[in-house]
């Protein structure tokens, strides 16, 4: 198997950020995927005011259609299972669609490994869509409402943080140990 290059943008802000303005932290990741092993090699981030950067992203995917584009200009972003439904109102709010986030469940302060830091925050966000794209190309998608349950069984099981709510979800055996670096 050979290893892959991945290339996202990392999106956080704090639900209440979100509802009352405020700062968010974004940053571009660049990581390596071979096998189960995950490797990051560049992270680029910073904390910037919340309505200037969701308005110049807007901006900036207004011209974009359907397609493999999409994935290019993607957000990925990473929040507990609670908070999910108030942050993609706010986004809406804020002009960004819901087909250019890329969701995980987790909380990126703390899931995989304790952020320290904003560079740790992209850092976790960047991780956890990392062992989703391990799980599905190694054992494809584990069917609607199962990835999330799923990535937090593989980082349990690989001695990493994880929701143990979520992780008691998925029975059986977990497709690989992955190894976050």
């Amino acid at each position: 198997m050979s290893a892959t290059t991945l290339r996202m943008y990392a999106f956080y802000a704090e639900p209440r950020a979100l509802i009352l303005g405020g700062t968010a932290v974004f940053g571009q990741v660049s990581l390596v995927i071979d096998g189960c092993r995950v490797v990051i090699t560049e992270v680029r981030a910073g904390v910037l005011d919340l309505a200037e950067l969701l308005g110049r992203y807007v901006e900036a995917i207004a011209g974009v259609k359907d397609g493999w584009r999409v994935d290019l200009y993607a957000l990925h972003i990473a929040y507990p299972a609670r908070y999910l439904d108030s942050v993609l109102y706010f986004m809406r709010r804020y002009g960004v669609q819901r087909r250019f986030l890329r969701i995980v469940l987790g909380d990126p302060r703390v899931v995989p490994i304790k952020a320290e830091g904003i560079d740790g925050v992209v850092r976790n966000v960047a991780y956890l869509h990392a062992v989703k794209h391990v799980i599905a190309s190694t054992v494809g998608s584990p069917g609607p409402g199962r990835m999330s349950p799923t990535i937090h069984r593989v980082l349990l099981e690989s001695g990493y943080n994880a929701d143990e709510g979520l992780a008691m979800r998925r029975g059986g055996a977990v497709p690989c140990k992955v190894e976050l670096r």
